[in-house]
This record gives structure tokens, C-alpha cells and sequence, in this order.
């Protein structure tokens, strides 16, 4: 039996760079001898979480983050040649478990390129912070393993899988500051809300293969589309626990909380990586187990009235929300769940174009989100997180550039025109109106309008606020490249695309239409 070893490079090249970072870090490989071994203590797990390690060397830092630099430079740059060519290749011909397809090649594009961008992010903020480094890294690559391996998935078991290994790196992440109470938090409500979403997701899974009697997800379409009462069971439970990865209404309590307690280099890569993962997860699932709507009818056709329903309550609690907070990554993370209801708008569609558009949204997403990020990373140091709007007052005089970028960013995605935002919006919206869903793009005009009065009290507080203390902003060289390349980003997607709002070899339609049909 001959394997297709084209499919799993891009994966091999991120699992190599998690494996290495951890096998560097001295304190990583303490604690694996240490549980090898059967206990903890001197040179064991509790010696990898001695506090001294935070004031290890910070070449020892930089030079992890060159490592994993280069094995996602090359999972990059792997993915985005087999999507300009249009490939399409499974590890096995005779059962294809993973598969390296157009929508897959560029989700794991996008999704490692933007955990590049967190890895460059955090080569200065971990020692501003005073959070350990070693772990950081190796963490971040495994859980960028484990969004490969979900985006590539076409079969059950593998796609559970990806899930959990994306999810669990993200628990340790999210509660590595060891001096805020608020970080353990954190962490902890994220394992309690993943762990009853993996496990919604898994029973559903398990109902939808005794309905279909094999672990192909382009196997559920036949019995979901004949009413099996099963099959409708489990699909229920999966799409629920979509909804807790997604954070949609009324499972998005837990965003807030954990992007608050969280770094916000982690923070950032939530917005991106794993929110691009989540949704090409979603589109793949549902594009291969439910037919379009213009042929859908009972079962089906409620699934699409369904998704419409949450779209509409997400956007507007999203938007909503976000609008009455007061703490910037607060509101950036329920201005998320509106961005969130945005792209369901898209799936609720569930038409090629529709498809296409939330993977433009993604795109211009990812971007938009990790600028804002970035430049709140730069406004960090001494320890402590900039999180609070007053702390942005009269910015726009003493950083110019930062102000400027920020602006960018925060009317980027609230969808001004000459931005990615604002092109992303459009693509989208067109799609629901030839779909029929005049509603629902009513319904996302009105929560754009709230999230550029939320964004607008940043802007103001820039540009026509008196400083009340002065704020230690001192960007890096690795952050201000950050910044260049997602202002760039936003500005080529808003204006140069604007004629062909996918840009030059771009082609998300074929990526949509490709997992549409391939079931």
C-alpha cells in the first residue's frame, strides 16, 4: 500500500518544531524525565515550574522562537504551494483520512502564518511579562499541530483529534502568567467549558456514525437528509458543540473571561489561529454533511433556519456587549463574537460564494485582530498588560505611529470603507442577498454600527483625550514588523483587492467548492 506522505508534510513540519522546542527548553525536559520516571520533585515537574526559570536567558528564548519559525515558515510555504496549484492529496487513496485540498491548504497557510506572527510577538512581550519562554513555544506549535490536523480532517475519528490537540496546549497557555490569579482563572473555566464541548462533540460524533455506519463525514449526508432520527440526535450535539468552539450565543460565555485572564500574545492567537480553525472545521462538516439550502428541504432546510437564528442573537449580544465594556480586551473579545455571528451569516447561507466569503472574512480577520493585538503588546511591559482605555488617552500625540496603526486596525474591523473590513463585509452581505437572507444583513449593518461606536471611544481617547498617566510604549523590532505586515495586509485587501476582493491567486471559491463537492 503506497501513502501520499505530500499530505502530513505541512503537519510533519509543525509537529518537528513542537518536539524541538520542548526538547530544548531544559526545565521541559526535567519535567518529562521527572514523569518518566514516576514522580516529581528535584529535576521533576515541580523543578520545570520553579520561578526561577522566568529569568532564564533571553537568547534562550529568541533562539526557540527562530526554531519555530522556520518549521512554520516552511509549513507555510508548503501549504500555500499545493493551494496555488490546486492540489488535492490523501495520506491514504484507499481511505482518506486527512486530506490536503484547496480549503485545507489554505487554512493551514493562514493559520501558521499567524502563528508565526504570535511566535515573533513574543520574543519581547514573555520577558516583559516575566512568563517563562520554553514552554510558551513548544505549547503553541503543538496546539498549531492539532488545527492542521482538524482542517485537514475528512473523517470522524482524525477530526476529533485535531480538536483536542489544539485544545489542550491552550489550557497551559492560557494560565502561564503564574503571578495573576485572573490567569489561572482563566484556565480553568477554559478546560471546564472545553471539556463539556469535546464532549457534546464526541457523543454527537458517536450518534452520527451508528446513524451512518462509517466515520466519513461525507457519509452523513444520506441519512441526514432522510430525517434518521439518530442522525438528527448527533447532529444537534455537534453543532452545539461547535457553538462553545465558535463562541456563538449562548455559548460564548467563556471568550470574555479567558481572552481577559489570558497573555495577550495567547489572546492573540485565539483571535486567529484558532478562530480560523473553528470556522474552516465548521465549514468543512457541514458543507459535506448538509446539502445547500436551494435543494435542502425538511431536516435540512431546518438546520439552515437554525444557524440563521444564531447568527442573528450573536451578532447583536456580540455587538451589544462590547459596546457597554470598559476593559479593551474585554471588549475586542465580545466585538469577537460579534465578528463570530458575522461568519455564521455566512454559513447559514451555505452557498459556494457564501463559503468563499467566510474565508475571506478569515483572512482579513486574522489580520485586522492580531494588529490590534500587537498593539496592545506594545503598550505592555514592567510586568503589567495594557487593557484599559484610559491608558490609550492622548496616545495619537505621544506615539504617532502606534495611534495610527490602532485607528487602522479598530476601523478595519468595524468595516470602513478602504479596508479589509469593509471588503470582507461586502463579500459577505452579497452573498446573503443572492441567498435570500435580507434579515440577517440588516441585522449585521446595525451591529457594524454598534462596533464602530465601540471602536470609536479608543480612537477618541487617542486623539482628543489629555494623557492621565504616561504609558512605558516602546515597541520591538519584531512587533513593529508585526505591525507593517498586518497594516499592509489590511490596506492591500481594502484597496489594491478592491476589483477582485480575493487578490491575485487568491481563489476561496475553489477551496469552498472543492469541499462541497468532494463529499
Amino acid at each position: 500500500m503506497s501513502f501520499d506522505f505530500t499530505a502530513v508534510a505541512p503537519l510533519g513540519f509543525v509537529v518537528f518544531g513542537a518536539f524541538a522546542a520542548l526538547a530544548a527548553n531544559a526545565a521541559s525536559r526535567r519535567a518529562l524525565a521527572g514523569v518518566l520516571r514516576g514522580r516529581a520533585g528535584a529535576g521533576g515537574v515541580d523543578a520545570a515550574w520553579d520561578p526561577r526559570a522566568i529569568v532564564a536567558d533571553a537568547r534562550i528564548g529568541t533562539a526557540l522562537a527562530m526554531l519555530c519559525g522556520v518549521c512554520l515558515g516552511f509549513a507555510v510555504y508548503t501549504a500555500s504551494y499545493a493551494f496555488t496549484l490546486g492540489a488535492r492529496a490523501s495520506f491514504d487513496p484507499h481511505r482518506p483520512l486527512l486530506s490536503l485540498d484547496p480549503l485545507s491548504s489554505f487554512a493551514i497557510a493562514l493559520v501558521c502564518a499567524s502563528s508565526l506572527l504570535c511566535v515573533v510577538l513574543s520574543i519581547a512581550y514573555l520577558p516583559a511579562m516575566h512568563i517563562r519562554r520554553g514552554e510558551h513555544y513548544g505549547l503553541l506549535m503543538l496546539s498549531t499541530a492539532g488545527i492542521t490536523l482538524l482542517v485537514s480532517s475528512v473523517d470522524f475519528v482524525l477530526f476529533f483529534l485535531g480538536v483536542e490537540l489544539m485544545t489542550l496546549p491552550l489550557y497551559v497557555l492560557v494560565g502561564l502568567d503564574l503571578r495573576r490569579a485572573r490567569s489561572a482563572e482563566a484556565a480553568l473555566k477554559l478546560a471546564v467549558t472545553s471539556v463539556f464541548a469535546s464532549a457534546l462533540l464526541l457523543f454527537g460524533l458517536a450518534l452520527l456514525y451508528g446513524a451512518s455506519g462509517q466515520t466519513s463525514i461525507a457519509g452523513l449526508r444520506g441519512p441526514i437528509a432522510e430525517g434518521d432520527a439518530l442522525a438528527l440526535a448527533g447532529l444537534a450535539l455537534v453543532l452545539a458543540g461547535f457553538g462553545f468552539k465558535l463562541a456563538a450565543f449562548p455559548f460564548h460565555g467563556w471568550a470574555p473571561d479567558v481572552l481577559h485572564g489570558a497573555p495577550t500574545v495567547v489572546a492573540s492567537f485565539f483571535a486567529s489561529a484558532v478562530k480560523t480553525a473553528c470556522f474552516v472545521g465548521a465549514i468543512r462538516f457541514l458543507a459535506l454533511a448538509l446539502p445547500e439550502p436551494a435543494v435542502a428541504s425538511g431536516p435540512a432546510e431546518r438546520v439552515h433556519v437554525l444557524l440563521s437564528v444564531l447568527a442573528a442573537a450573536t451578532l447583536l449580544v456580540g455587538s451589544g456587549l462590547a459596546l457597554v465594556q470598559t476593559n479593551v480586551k474585554r471588549m475586542i473579545a465580545h466585538a469577537g463574537v460579534a465578528h463570530a455571528g458575522m461568519m455564521l451569516l455566512g454559513l447559514a447561507c451555505a452557498t459556494e460564494r457564501a463559503h468563499g466569503a467566510v474565508l475571506f472574512y478569515l483572512l482579513a480577520y486574522s489580520f485586522m485582530s492580531l494588529g490590534v493585538f500587537a498593539v496592545l503588546i506594545s503598550m505592555s511591559g514592567g510586568g503589567r498588560d495594557c487593557e484599559r482605555i484610559d491608558q490609550f488617552a492622548g496616545l495619537g500625540t505621544r506615539h504617532p505611529v502606534l495611534a495610527a496603526a490602532m485607528a487602522l486596525f479598530l476601523l478595519a474591523l468595524a468595516g470602513m470603507p478602504g479596508t479589509a473590513g469593509f471588503m470582507a463585509r461586502f463579500e459577505l452581505f452579497v452573498s446573503a442577498v443572492e441567498a435570500g437572507e435580507i434579515v440577517l444583513v440588516l441585522i449585521a449593518s446595525f451591529a457594524s454600527l454598534m462596533l464602530l461606536a465601540c471602536h470609536l471611544r479608543i480612537v477618541i481617547a487617542m486623539y482628543m483625550r489629555t494623557p492621565s498617566a504616561r504609558t512605558n510604549a516602546r515597541p520591538a523590532s519584531g512587533e513593529l514588523l508585526v505591525l507593517s505586515i498586518c497594516a499592509a495586509a489590511v490596506l492591500y485587501l481594502g484597496f489594491v483587492a478592491h476589483a477582485d476582493p480575493f487578490g491575485t491567486g487568491f481563489r476561496a471559491l475553489e477551496a469552498a467548492r472543492w469541499a462541497a463537492g468532494s463529499g
